[in-house]
C-alpha cells in the first residue's frame, strides 16, 4: 500500500507508514469513505473489500472507437466514416438488411461435437464477412451461427439492395466451393496413403506396399466410386501378398479384392474372396478389418435378396467389435441399423424406430452419415405406409450427406433406394428420374467404365420400371 504523504510502498498489514509515520488509509470504491488497510468490509456501506474491484471503463473517443472496429469494416469504409463523421451521427436513412445463417447448426453440433462444429463455423463466418465487405456492406451483428449485415449504413449507398443481392449470390458461390473443399478430404487421405506407399517402396517393404494398397482400396477408392482404380489397386495388392506369403497382407488383400469385385458386379469372385478374407482376418484377430469384411458380406447378400444372411453378417460385424472392447461405437451402431433394416426387409414390423434415430445421432464418422441415413430410410420404406414421409425424409438426408462428403458409391445407392420408394408409390416418372441419376454415377465409376459389367450383373437393373 502506497503512503499518501511520502509515496513509499508499505505492507498491506501496516496502519502507519514506516518511513514518515503518516496514517495509512484506503478509500471504499463503493461509497468513497475512508477505510483501514485491514478492513474486509466498509464500515459505512458494507461493501465487500476482499473482492477485486472492477476497473472503471475508459470512455473511448470517436477516433479510438473507429480504430477498434476497423478490422471488422470493409476496406476503405473507415476513411469514408471519418470524412463524413459530422453527418453520420443521428442521421435517419433507408438501409437494406441481410440475414444469413447456417441451416441445421444445432444438429451439426450434436453430430460433430462442439470443437469440430465451431471450427467449421469459424470458416463459414469468415466467408460471410468477407463477401459482405466485398460489396461495401457492414456486419452489424453476429447471430451465433450467422450474421446480420447492413447495406447503406453507416455510409449511404444508392444501390444498397442490389449490393445485398450480389453479396448473397457471392456467398452462395463461395459456400459451394467451400463444400467442394470439404469433399476433398478423401483426396487428402490419398496423399497420405501415397506417402506411406513411397516409404514402403523406399524401404523395400512388400508387406507395407500390399497393406497400403489394400487399405486405400477399401477406405478411399470404393466410397468415392473409383471402381476400376479400386480393382486395379486391389489386384496389385493381392499379387504382392501372395508372393510375400504374409497372412496379414493376404487377409487384407482378399478382402479388398473381394469388395472391388462386388462393386464391379462380379459376384462369384466377390463372395469367394470376401469369405476367404474374413476367415483369415478372424483367425489372426484383426477385429476392425474383420468387422468391415463381415459388413461387406452383408452388403453382398443384401443385393442377392438373402435377408437372413444380411442380418447374420451385420450381427457378426457388430459382435466382432463388441468382443474386442467395443471399439468404434459409430461402426457398431451402423451395423445395428443394418441389422434392423434386414429385419424390415424380412417383413418384421415391431421395430423401435426411435432407437434407430438415436443410433444415427450418435454417429461421429462422416463416411457413415449417408449410409446410415439410407438404411433408416429403407427401413421406413419397408414398413407400413404410415412411415412414407419419414422414409423420404431420411433418403433425402442420405443423398445430402453423401453428396456433401463425396461418398459417391453410397450416393448411387441412395438414388436407387429413392427410385424404389417412388416405384412403390406408383410415381413412375420420379422413379425413372432417380434411377437415371444412379446410373449416371455408375457410368462414371472408372476410366474404362465398369458400367457394362455392373448393368449385366446387378439386380437393380433387372427391375424394369414400367413406361
Amino acid at each position: 500500500m502506497k503512503c499518501p504523504k511520502c509515496q513509499i510502498e508499505n505492507p498491506e498489514t501496516k496502519k502507519f507508514c514506516y518511513e514518515c509515520g503518516a496514517k495509512l488509509l484506503k478509500i471504499c470504491p463503493q461509497c468513497g469513505s475512508e477505510i483501514l488497510p485491514a478492513d474486509k468490509f466498509c464500515g459505512e456501506c458494507g461493501h465487500n473489500l476482499v473482492l477485486p474491484s472492477k476497473p472503471t471503463p475508459k470512455d473511448l473517443s470517436f477516433d479510438e472507437k473507429i480504430r477498434k472496429i476497423q478490422k471488422y469494416l470493409p476496406r476503405g469504409l473507415t476513411e469514408k466514416i471519418l470524412a463524413q463523421r459530422d453527418r453520420i451521427e443521428g442521421e435517419r436513412k433507408q438501409v437494406t438488411v441481410m440475414f444469413c445463417d447456417m441451416e441445421g447448426f444445432t444438429p451439426l453440433v450434436e453430430k460433430l461435437g462442439p470443437e469440430e462444429a465451431y471450427a467449421l463455423l469459424d470458416k463459414v463466418l469468415e466467408i460471410l464477412i468477407h463477401k459482405v465487405h466485398d460489396y461495401e456492406g457492414t456486419v452489424n451483428k453476429m447471430t451465433g451461427d450467422g450474421i446480420m449485415a447492413l447495406f447503406g449504413a453507416p455510409i449511404a449507398l444508392e444501390d444498397a439492395p442490389q449490393r445485398a443481392i450480389r453479396s448473397a449470390h457471392a456467398i452462395h458461390r463461395e459456400m459451394v466451393k467451400f463444400t467442394d473443399r470439404l469433399k476433398q478430404e478423401f483426396a487428402k487421405g490419398v496423399e497420405y496413403f501415397d506417402k506411406s506407399l513411397e516409404m514402403s517402396k523406399a524401404a523395400d517393404n512388400p508387406l507395407g506396399i500390399s497393406s497400403v494398397k489394400s487399405t486405400v482400396t477399401g477406405i478411399n477408392y470404393i466410397v468415392q466410386a473409383k471402381i476400376d482404380l479400386a480393382l486395379k489397386t486391389s489386384q496389385e495388392s493381392l499379387r504382392v501378398a501372395e508372393k510375400v506369403g504374409d497372412v496379414y497382407a493376404q487377409g487384407l488383400a482378399y478382402s479388398s479384392y473381394g469388395l472391388s469385385s462386388y462393386l464391379r458386379g462380379d459376384f462369384d469372385q466377390a463372395e469367394s474372396f470376401l469369405l476367404k478374407g474374413l476367415a483369415v482376418l478372424e483367425r489372426i484377430s484383426q477385429s476392425v478389418w474383420s468387422a468391415w469384411n463381415a459388413s461387406w458380406l452383408s452388403w453382398f447378400y443384401m443385393e442377392r435378396a438373402d435377408y437372413e444372411k444380411t442380418r447374420d453378417y451385420s450381427i457378426r460385424a457388430r459382435s466382432i467389435l463388441l468382443d474386442n472392447g467395443g471399439f468404434s461405437p459409430s461402426l457398431m451402431n451402423m451395423f445395428t441399423v443394418s441389422c434392423v433394416r434386414s429385419e424390415a426387409l424380412s417383413q418384421k414390423r415391431d421395430i423401435n424406430v426411435s432407437d434407430l434415430i438415436k443410433l444415427y445421432e450418435k454417429n461421429r464418422l462422416k463416411i457413415l452419415e449417408g449410409i446410415m441415413a439410407r438404411y433408416i430410410g429403407e427401413t421406413f420404406t419397408n414398413m407400413d405406409g404410415k412411415y412414407s414421409h419419414e422414409a423420404e425424409s431420411w433418403l433425402r438426408k442420405a443423398i445430402e450427406a453423401d453428396n456433401q462428403n463425396g461418398t459417391n458409391w453410397f450416393l448411387a445407392g441412395d438414388y436407387v433406394s429413392y427410385s424404389e420408394m417412388y416405384k412403390r408409390r406408383g410415381k413412375l416418372p420420379e422413379a425413372r428420374e432417380h434411377m437415371g441419376k444412379a446410373i449416371e454415377i455408375f457410368k462414371n465409376c472408372g476410366p474404362t467404365g465398369g458400367w457394362k459389367n455392373i448393368r449385366k450383373n446387378w439386380p437393380h437393373f433387372h427391375k424394369k420400371i414400367p413406361s
